[in-house]
């Protein structure tokens, strides 16, 4: 089954969290040191999102979540 989607102009209305690049750097730098591996750190901040100075980043396990809902 084939899905439909509908792209529109960026109208300023769309809900971005105001981050801070050194928190960002930081729970990127958190989640390499609890890897240890650089490639498996990004493959899971992608994957499952990331905890950013209070702000939640979706990962795409949650964005394809709330699709299929």
């Amino acid at each position: 089954v084939a899905r439909r989607s509908t792209y529109s102009r960026w109208d300023g209305t769309q809900d971005v969290p105001d981050l801070d690049a050194d928190a960002l750097l930081q729970a990127m730098g958190d989640e390499l040191i609890e890897h240890g591996d650089p490639e498996a750190a990004l493959r899971r901040m992608m994957q499952h999102g990331l905890d950013v100075g209070g702000h939640h980043l979706q990962g795409i396990r949650e964005i394809l979540e709330k699709l299929r809902r």
